[in-house]
């Protein structure tokens, strides 16, 4: 006891600063004392490993006593050079400040590079020490001491080998043995190996400072390398690492070192030379010795700790095993089963105390409140009524509050309960609750050690605490219903009843549904038809041995069902033994674990698979993505990502329902994985879009991205209808465009915008320069919302006229935004952004209010009025409420629907096509003319050309531009018109810009026209002055 008082006073004076100085300060005279008399050469410098280790140890949060310590060692390292090695003061300083700056260095990067280090008692820990907090240091600090103080160059490497030797030496046999010794987190019960007798310490402790001496006595005036028989220091040191815990044998190491040190010193020669020479070469043998030790040492703790786990956890498993077994025997009452829960735990582990807490039954509305204690103590088994020991009431109803475990550390058992040492454990608190029911019982175990409970025994206690409560549940019932029959009946274990000779005697219905073999079946057999030949003879042969001599076993293992399949099965089969002890009967109860084991595998198909379309997600492209990053190893990698988004999802999802949208990702999704290869990965990354991972390089991208392009846009069927979608795919290639899969997906996703801003149903592989125009997209995006709310849009108006009388026959009203600081923005920089951010219904929908609103003031100022056609996007014409809010802003401004014109795109019509033209006929009724706007540019068919109450067709100015030149444009133009013309409709060009594109209109017998040529869209107030306010007043026909 007094040992153990002695090592807690030292180990709480090293938790500050001034206890480390006097040590420092103590070491530092007698490193001077130990001077060699001949050559003045100190026989150990122990001042860097003392600082390092007091720099470590203290508490990490301790800054302020750090600094004054480093501060102090200065003054104090530096004044003794001064006064007792008359050492000038410049001298000293420059030799004091590198050897604490070395600790200072060392401590840092331990505490922040390799902070395993901090703990060198690890294979790990050791080198990371060696490294970061002696080396390098120990090299920096010598170089600058080396300089500061060397008088000729020429010797520069032999006084560094000097200063680095010893540095190094003194870091190496000090600071690992303090840090070990003093250490916070040190616990005598925490060692990894247990400790020899106090005699075979001592002894080895001498024989290796005997020989150690003896060995370095050897005269040795020329100083020369090593004593011949050094090598023979090397097994006694070895036998320590072995035998020893690490911090003895590293003591042994410092002691056997430092008499070394002594014993070369008095024969190293005459000359300070020979001495040095001499002395550098018992320090590298010596931190040879002391690694080896180091090294061995840690070694072998680790695998003691390693095995103690082991076995602990053996011993843990064991214990819930019998626990279990104890659990099964239903002649114990709660009281019974408490303490014999507690006796298990003491008898079978390491714990020292287990106690049970029964809690009184609780008023409604109140908690209930504990009762007398069950109690057991290692070594003395259960305690008596009147030995009493309570755990911890604070921690019993913190674990009832909770209802769940709460661990104390640092916790003290009363003088009842007689721990073998004065020292603080852990304990913890498991309820006992059963299913849906408030606690009815709270374990309590203390463990004599800091880190009695880890993560694994806190899992096996809250395992056995709820195995308690599911046995006190059990006999809850067992005592309500009063007969077994009815256990053995709805149970849902599998259970066998099997006479002395092993021959079934009975099964309940579990059996029959596990196992599939009737009761009929099976009654009068041996269980062995069940077996699968998962097991071996072995296995069998020790499960009979225990039920023999133990009365039952409980484990796992492989059966077979009546069909062949095999399934896991878990529990106990039991001996059960008459009044004169022969065994009459044998009881299997065993639980189907086969749905377990499909439900994780269940658990995992949704983490990592899309539900919806069976694709891989995110998380599982992520791990192909890793796959393929470490097959490639070193190699380059040649890894392509094709971000593939649908065009014109979202349109029909809305028009055609949700529904009809997820059948349609099905769909889209088997045809993209047909064009895939056997190792190429394609996921589904949310919504409508979809990455493609693809081995391969650029021409291999480009090529199934045309594949994917080709196949998508073939048409589908969805409720009888055809639907036709695209899709726009941006790529990204590895290395080039990003390391990581969220570089690559990010920069696909890109290019994709771009592919989209081009036109759509493209693809285009991703740049740095897209980077930028992805952000000048967004900010466009956001100033657009702000537009909208500002009221920045303006409506402007293009004349169309005529082809036969150039008169004018009406406006189309187009879309303007007055930027604050760009001026007027035209729609081919802000439209796309729009149709892309979903935004563009809202612009339509102002465009549309904007419009009727300007006819209602043309008709109040007694104005001439002429059609206004205004574009309708998919969005909104999808939206179902279109056509009622179109009746009411046209109701409000009193304004007829002949005087407003829908241009709608093809697109439109690729949707529900019953829907399309039920609002088609629903805007006829409200005299609302309607147009197919860009006609020939998308999926055109002349199906819905006859069907729907078309009025006109607009020819694209992509067809109209140098259409007199080009032969392939005049046959879509002359198609369009006769296809117009057959089926009683107007035709109407747009962009016409020259004279000549416009006489090829006329002879072709196109009905109207508009573009720049005659006008480009004017303000509402420009076309009134040119054109409303003339025909107003001449009421005439507007020639050009």
């Amino acid at each position: 006891m007094r040992i153990h008082r002695l090592a807690r006073s030292a180990r709480f004076a090293s938790q500050h600063w001034p206890s480390w100085l006097l040590a420092y300060a103590a070491l530092s005279v007698a490193a001077h004392l130990l001077r060699n008399p001949y050559h003045g050469f100190s026989l150990m410098l122990p001042q860097g490993g003392i600082l390092l280790a007091a720099l470590l140890v203290l508490p990490s949060t301790h800054r302020r006593e750090r600094l004054r310590l480093v501060g102090a060692v200065l003054l104090v390292d530096s004044g003794l050079r001064i006064g007792l090695q008359d050492m000038p003061p410049l001298a000293a300083l420059w030799v004091s400040a590198p050897l604490v700056a070395q600790a200072w260095l060392g401590a840092l990067l331990l505490r922040h590079i390799a902070p395993d280090g901090s703990s060198p008692d690890t294979q790990r820990g050791i080198l990371q020490f060696l490294l970061w907090g002696c080396l390098l240091p120990a090299a920096l600090s010598s170089s600058l001491t080396t300089l500061g103080l060397l008088d000729a160059p020429g010797l520069f490497l032999a006084e560094w080998l000097w200063w680095f030797i010893q540095r190094l030496n003194g870091l190496l046999l000090f600071a690992p043995l303090l840090v070990l010794v003093f250490r916070p987190a040190f616990d005598a019960a925490t060692e990894a190996r247990e400790r020899p007798p106090h005699w075979e310490s001592v002894t080895l402790w001498a024989l290796t400072c005997l020989a150690s001496a003896l060995i370095f006595s050897v005269s040795n005036p020329a100083g020369r390398a090593l004593a011949t028989y050094s090598f023979l220091l090397t097994p006694l040191l070895v036998i320590a690492a072995i035998r020893l815990p690490l911090t003895t044998s590293l003591f042994v190491v410092l002691s056997a070192s430092l008499v070394a040190s002594v014993a070369d010193a008095l024969g190293a020669g005459d000359t300070p030379a020979s001495a040095q020479r001499s002395l550098i070469a018992v320090s590298v043998f010596l931190l040879i010795n002391q690694m080896v030790v180091w090294l061995l040492g840690a070694l072998i703790d680790e695998r003691h700790r390693v095995l103690r786990r082991v076995q602990k956890m053996r011993d843990m498993y064991e214990m819930l095993s019998n626990a279990n077994q104890a659990l099964i025997n239903l002649k114990l009452t709660p009281l019974q089963l408490y303490q014999r829960m507690c006796e298990i735990i003491v008898a079978e582990s390491d714990f020292y105390l287990a106690c049970i807490t029964p809690l009184q039954a609780a008023r409604p509305g109140s908690a209930g409140r504990p009762s007398s204690v069950i109690c057991a103590r290692q070594g003395s088994g259960l305690l008596a009524a009147g030995e009493w020991c309570h755990p911890d009431e604070e921690l019993v109803r913190q674990a009832q509050a909770k209802r769940r475990h709460v661990i104390r550390h640092d916790w003290r058992p009363g003088a009842s309960a007689s721990p073998p040492r004065d020292e603080p454990g852990t304990m913890a608190a498991f309820p006992i609750r059963p299913e849906d029911k408030p606690v009815q019982a709270v374990l309590t175990v203390f463990s004599l050690r800091r880190d009695g409970f880890d993560a694994d025994m806190v899992r096996l206690f809250d395992e056995l605490a709820g195995d308690i409560a599911f046995a006190l549940t059990m006999q809850a019932d067992r005592q309500r219903l009063k007969l077994a029959s009815e256990v053995f009946e709805h149970s849902h274990e599998s259970i066998i009843i099997a006479d002395a000779r092993g021959r079934i005697l009975d099964v309940n219905p579990s059996f029959t549904r596990i196992t599939g073999h009737s009761r009929r079946e099976v009654v009068g057999h041996n269980p062995r038809l069940l077996q699968s030949g998962r097991q071996d003879r072995t296995f069998y042969e020790a499960l009979w041995h225990s039920l023999l001599t133990k009365g039952h076993w409980a484990g796992e293992f492989w059966n077979s069902r009546k069909n062949g399949e095999h399934y896991p099965q878990r529990g106990t089969i039991t001996a059960v033994r008459g009044e004169d002890g022969q065994i009459e009967h044998f009881i299997s109860v065993m639980e189907d674990v086969s749905a377990q084991v499909q439900a994780e595998q269940k658990i995992l198909n949704l983490a990592n698979y899309d539900a919806l379309t069976g694709l891989p997600n995110r998380l599982m492209l992520e791990s192909r993505f890793q796959h393929a990053v470490e097959q490639a190893g070193d190699a380059p990698l040649a890894l392509s990502v094709l971000f593939v988004d649908l065009d014109e999802f979202k349109h029909v999802n809305d028009a055609m329902g949700h529904q009809q949208g997820d059948l349609l990702l099905q769909l889209v999704s088997a045809r993209l994985v047909g064009e895939l290869r056997d190792g190429d990965t394609l996921a589904r990354f949310g919504g409508d879009e979809f990455v493609v991972l693809l081995a391969g390089r650029r021409q291999e991208a480009r090529s199934l991205a045309k594949r994917l392009i080709r196949s998508v846009r073939q048409p589908y069927r969805l409720d009888e209808q055809p639907v036709h979608i695209g899709c726009s795919i941006g790529i990204a290639q590895a290395p080039r465009d990003g390391t990581n899969l969220d570089e690559l997906i990010q920069a696909a996703d890109t290019a994709m915008y771009q592919a989209k801003a081009r036109g759509r149903g493209i693809y285009a592989f991703y740049s740095s320069d897209m980077q930028h125009q992805a952000q000048n997209r967004l900010t466009l995006r956001v100033e657009l919302d702000g537009a909208i709310q500002r009221n920045e849009l303006r409506a402007y108006y293009q004349p169309k006229l005529g082809i036969a009388d150039d008169g004018i026959i009406g406006f189309e009203a187009l879309v303007r935004w007055q930027h604050p600081e760009r001026g007027l923005v035209p729609p081919g920089n802000f439209i796309p952004v729009a149709e892309l951010s979903g935004q563009i219904a809202a612009i339509d929908r102002w465009m549309l209010e904007a419009v009727i609103e300007q006819l209602a003031r043309w008709r109040r100022q007694g104005r001439r009025i002429l059609p206004v056609a205004v574009n309708v996007s998919a969005s909104l014409f999808s939206r179902s409420d279109f056509v009622d809010e179109l009746t009411r802003w046209l109701g409000e401004s009193r304004i007829p629907g002949h005087d407003l014109e829908l241009e709608i795109t093809e697109h439109v019509a690729m949707f529900d096509l019953d829907y399309t033209l039920a609002t088609l006929q629903a805007l006829k009724r409200l005299g609302v003319a309607l147009s197919i706007d860009d006609f020939g540019t998308g999926y055109s068919g002349l199906a819905y050309l006859r069907d729907f109450p078309i009025d006109t067709v607009k020819i694209d100015m992509s067809f109209i531009k140098r259409v007199h030149e080009d032969e392939k444009n005049q046959g879509i133009v002359r198609a369009i018109i006769a296809l117009a013309d057959t089926l009683g409709l107007h035709t109407i060009a747009e962009g016409v810009e020259t004279e000549k594109e416009l006489a090829f209109l006329k002879r072709q017998g196109c009905w109207g026209y508009q573009g720049y040529l005659f006008s480009p869209a004017l303000a509402a107030d420009e076309i009134e002055h040119r054109f409303l306010a003339l025909e107003a007043r001449q009421g005439m026909r507007l020639d050009r």
